[in-house]
């Protein structure tokens, strides 16, 4: 991967959703919506530029590919297209699935009281007396 200006990579996190925190370094937090993620990445407060050495971390760091990355830094890649690729690799929660005060799934909850075994309608996933649903 060719080396980047560092403000253009800086100025492409901030479109796509990236939360700048300043302290020792300039960390990059993905944050779509002002919700925390544990997406996060750095860079040095002294470089100029960002070497394929530093660039293939960020990727590492950013859970990207190569081509990803690229895409991210370039303008091809869109916040929607970006957020995707987080939910598909399960870095994000499904929005769909509705949630109890306790964080678990509300179907999940009152089947496993029920200590029974068998398919759940609402997730479309089995489940069994005293464990988690196991998706199918």
């Amino acid at each position: 991967m060719k080396p980047e200006k560092k403000e253009k990579v800086v100025a492409a996190l901030l479109r796509k959703g990236f939360v700048e925190d300043n302290s020792h370094h300039r960390y990059f937090r993905y944050s779509p919506g002002g919700k925390s993620t544990g997406v996060y990445t750095f860079i040095s407060h002294g470089h100029t530029e960002c070497s394929s050495a530093i660039l293939t971390n960020m990727k590492n760091q950013l859970h990207l590919t190569q081509d990803q990355l690229k895409d991210l830094i370039d303008c091809p890649l869109t916040k929607e297209q970006l957020e995707e690729i987080y939910r598909k690799q399960g870095l994000l929660p499904d929005p769909d699935r509705e949630k109890t005060r306790s964080g678990r799934n509300r179907c999940c909850a009152v089947n496993i009281s029920r200590r029974c075994a068998g398919l759940c309608a609402r997730t479309k996933s089995t489940y069994l007396s005293k464990q988690r649903h196991v998706r199918i």
